[in-house]
């Protein structure tokens, strides 16, 4: 992927144990887990910009990885 970056957080840290997609006002989260299957979208600018802050704290504290691979769990 051309214009791609990614970072790793060690489960030991910060372990994510669902999905989240922050798009305009609405922040979606989502979960398939175990049979589980749920999801849930909220539409408030104050929560979507809350969550990208989050995500932007979570990004700094990443290590830059060039691809995915060997990358394992750390629980």
């Amino acid at each position: 992927l051309q214009h791609w970056q990614a970072r790793h957080l060690p489960d030991n840290v910060f372990p994510i144990t669902h999905g989240v997609m922050v798009y305009d006002n609405v922040v979606c989260y989502q979960n398939w887990k175990d049979g589980e299957v749920f999801g849930i979208e909220i539409h408030n600018q104050q929560i979507a910009d809350a969550q990208r802050k989050f995500f932007e704290l979570l990004w700094t504290q990443g290590t830059l990885v060039d691809d995915l691979v060997g990358l394992k769990s750390d629980a």
